[in-house]
C-alpha cells in the first residue's frame, strides 16, 4: 500500500527518469520536425513558416510530464536545433545579408524567430504537480496553451513589424497573401502571425486534452 501512495504521488521517481523521458520526448520533436519538413506539406506564403508544427506536441508535453525545470532546458536545446538548422542547412545570415539586413537585425530575429520563441514552449510547466494531476485539468491545459500562444504570437508580431515588413512590401506573395492593404502595417502583420498561431494553438490544446489522460493512466499503471 506504502508503495501505491508514493506511485500515486510522484510518478517519475529519479531525475534519471526525468531527464530520459525529456530527451525522448525531445528526439521525437526533432523527428517530427525532419519529416514534417520532407513530406512537402504546404507553408504560409513566402514558404517562411508552417501553418501547424507537429513538433511543438511533444516539446510542450515535456513540461506538462516533467516540469519547469527540465522543459526550460530542453525547449533551450530544441531551440539551438531549430536555429542551428536555419543557419547551417537555410542559411539564414546569408540570405538576409543578401537582402542588406544588418548585424542588429540578425541577431534580433535569432532572439525573436528562435531562441525566444521556443524557450516560451517551457511555460507548459508552470503547473506542473509531481502527481500529474493538472495534466486532465482542461480549463489548466487551455490557460497554459493560450499564455504560450500569446507570447509567441508577440514576439512574432515585432519580428515581422520591425525587422522583416519593408521586405514584406517588396514580396508580392506576401502582398497577396492577405487583403489588409501594407498601409496598415501593424493590422497586416498582426493578422499575418495569428492565422499560423491560432491553427497552432487549437490543435496543439486538443490533442493535449486527447494525449494528457492516457498518458497519465499509462504512466499510474506502468
Amino acid at each position: 500500500m506504502a508503495s501505491n501512495q508514493v506511485k500515486a504521488t510522484n510518478i517519475f521517481m529519479s531525475s534519471l527518469q526525468k531527464y530520459v523521458t525529456a530527451s525522448m520526448l525531445l528526439g521525437f520533436a526533432i523527428v517530427l520536425e525532419l519529416l514534417y519538413n520532407q513530406l512537402g506539406i504546404a507553408k504560409i506564403s513566402g514558404n517562411i513558416g508552417s501553418w501547424f508544427k507537429i513538433a511543438l506536441v511533444p516539446l510542450i508535453l515535456i513540461g506538462f510530464l516533467l516540469g519547469l525545470k527540465y522543459s526550460v532546458i530542453f525547449c533551450f536545446l530544441y531551440a539551438c536545433f531549430h536555429l542551428s538548422k536555419a543557419l547551417f542547412f537555410r542559411n539564414l545570415i546569408g540570405y538576409m545579408e543578401s537582402m542588406d539586413f544588418h548585424l542588429f537585425h540578425i541577431i534580433a530575429t535569432v532572439f525573436l524567430d528562435y531562441l525566444l520563441v521556443d524557450i516560451t514552449y517551457s511555460l507548459s510547466g508552470l503547473f506542473y504537480k509531481p502527481n500529474l494531476e493538472h495534466i486532465t485539468h482542461y480549463k489548466k491545459i487551455w490557460t497554459q496553451i493560450i499564455l504560450i500562444f500569446s507570447v509567441v504570437l508577440v514576439f512574432k508580431f515585432i519580428s515581422s513589424r520591425f525587422i522583416w515588413f519593408e521586405t514584406i512590401k517588396n514580396n508580392s506573395k506576401y502582398v497577396t497573401f492577405l487583403p489588409i492593404p501594407l498601409d496598415n502595417p501593424n493590422l497586416w502583420c498582426l493578422a499575418f502571425n495569428i492565422i499560423p498561431v491560432c491553427i497552432n494553438l487549437l490543435i496543439v490544446g486538443f490533442l493535449l486534452c486527447f494525449l494528457n489522460p492516457r498518458i497519465k493512466i499509462y504512466l499510474q499503471n506502468k
